[in-house]
């Protein structure tokens, strides 16, 4: 009996402290997370068994202009913001990593620039950001940490400007936690990044507009 009254005991503080917001680490100070999608290059996918090519990717940033300092806000169960979620690197280049780590990892070359129309490149790759953001939904229990990548990916040939093709693609990262803190910011945002590279990586129409636009 002590230690079930114990637990809820433990349970209800927990929960004062998420509806308040009273915690004592962070309060009204941003928190900093470190965005990586971790792939090692034995991590071979589909694009591996592409022919060698280069690619040109672009990052564009077509986040709510409101989202675009941030990864995400520290809220209590008020809605009330209490800290900014605050990336290094930010979003773009986080974005831009995973996709360079992700081809070069599966035999390819990447040039990355502001153009992506250099005359050395097989195929261009245009990510538009549509989303890059990470919250806590506070339960009565526990905290439902969702990160959430999403973006309009557009292919097209250098050689063949009639070659393009675009797919929205889209990662999500779920799990709950005790009460949140940064690292579980930071977990939530990184699986979400490395949900939306795989299904990126994984489809076979990008596989195929690849081929086209290398002129497979």
């Amino acid at each position: 009996m002590t230690v079930r009254l114990l637990r809820h005991a433990t349970i209800a503080l927990a929960c004062t402290i998420l509806m308040t917001g009273c915690s004592s680490t962070s309060l009204h100070s941003d928190l900093h997370v470190q965005l990586s999608y971790g792939a090692l290059p034995s991590d071979r996918t589909p694009l591996s068994e592409l022919k060698p090519m280069t690619i040109a990717i672009r990052v564009e940033d077509q986040r709510e202009p409101a989202e675009r300092n941030r990864v995400g806000d520290r809220i209590n169960a008020y809605g009330t913001v209490l800290a900014k979620i605050v990336a290094q690197p930010d979003a773009l280049m986080a974005m831009q990593n995973a996709f360079q780590t992700q081809f070069e990892n599966n035999g390819h070359r990447v040039e990355v620039s502001g153009e992506t129309n250099g005359p050395t490149a097989d195929a261009i790759v245009v990510v538009g950001m549509k989303k890059y953001w990470g919250e806590a939904k506070i339960h009565f229990f526990d905290v439902e940490m969702v990160g959430t990548v999403s973006a309009d990916v557009s292919i097209s040939s250098v050689k063949n400007p009639s070659v393009t093709f675009t797919k929205s693609i889209s990662g999500t990262h779920r799990q709950g936690v005790p009460i949140a803190d940064d690292i579980d910011y930071q977990v939530a945002l990184n699986g979400a990044l490395k949900e939306f590279i795989h299904d990126f990586s994984f489809d076979p129409a990008i596989a195929r507009a690849l081929r086209e636009a290398h002129g497979e």
